[in-house]
């Protein structure tokens, strides 16, 4: 398969986990299959998506501060979702800062 390493661009830079990348997942996934060209990873994409929902929900499950900070900056949880109904702006920088989620936020994420 393939070796994937993580790209180091800022060397010599305190680490701030308010300053890393974020992606937007779902709108990645939606632009792709949305455009006629790509109609072919239309499917692949889909399962993508349908395991990376359960990977998240296995996240929630053992709530780990780490996985949980990469969680939100893939807005994985609706929480640091911009386009979700449930997107909550501090609480989406509370999470990528300490990758904390009270019982309160975890019942949110689950009540969908």
């Amino acid at each position: 398969m393939f070796n994937l390493k993580p790209i180091k661009i800022m060397k010599n830079v305190k680490k701030d986990d308010r300053l890393q990348w974020r992606v937007n997942t779902a709108g990645l996934l939606k632009e792709i299959t949305g455009n006629k060209e790509t109609w072919i990873l239309k499917r692949p994409i889909q399962i993508f998506a349908n395991l990376l929902a359960q990977v998240a929900d296995r996240v929630i499950e053992l709530n780990d501060p780490e996985l949980n900070k990469l969680m939100g900056r893939l807005s994985l949880y609706g929480i640091a979702d911009p386009f979700d109904d449930g997107y909550d702006k501090v609480g989406a920088e509370e999470l990528i800062a300490n990758g904390k989620l009270s019982q309160e936020t975890i019942k949110r994420i689950k009540g969908k």
